[in-house]
């Protein structure tokens, strides 16, 4: 996990426990509200790693397979 998911969750687990608001969430992550209240609902489905975006670790959609890739290298 980076540190801006870390913040995230430190700033999320603030919110439900009533210690902070959505909106002082907002300014803190430098995001919108409903991108909060959006964030606060995968965060209590999925814990943390719902966080975490979902394409993270795959490869693109755009990637070129290897044997075009390699033949463009040559030239």
């Amino acid at each position: 996990m980076s540190e801006r998911d870390v913040r995230r969750i430190e700033v999320l687990t603030e919110v439900l426990s009533g210690r902070r608001t959505v909106a002082s969430a907002a300014v803190v992550l430098a995001i919108t509200v409903r991108q909060v209240n959006r964030l606060l609902i995968r965060f209590r489905e999925d814990g943390g790693g719902g966080l975490i975006h979902k394409g993270r670790g795959k490869s693109s959609n755009h990637r070129l397979c290897d044997g075009i890739r390699g033949y463009a290298l040559l030239f």
